[in-house]
């Protein structure tokens, strides 16, 4: 007499994730005494980015005009 509360929750929340796609189980589903598969390799990380070019030095400074006659 207690189950049924809880098997009617238990239908209304699986009815709402398979409404969702939630249902299926993101996770390999193994049974018991098995096994589970090797996990998946991980992604190689991209190489990094190249360095930024160096900033070109500064530009000398003006030469001084030249004496007045």
């Amino acid at each position: 007499m207690v189950s049924w509360p809880f098997d009617f929750v238990s239908f209304i929340v699986a009815e709402g994730f398979a409404d969702v796609g939630l249902l299926e189980a993101p996770w390999p589903v193994v049974a018991a005494g098995e096994s589970p598969p090797p996990p998946p390799e991980p992604e190689p990380e991209p190489p990094p980015a190249p360095a930024p070019a160096p900033a070109p030095p500064p530009a000398p400074p003006p030469a001084p005009p030249p004496p007045a006659p």
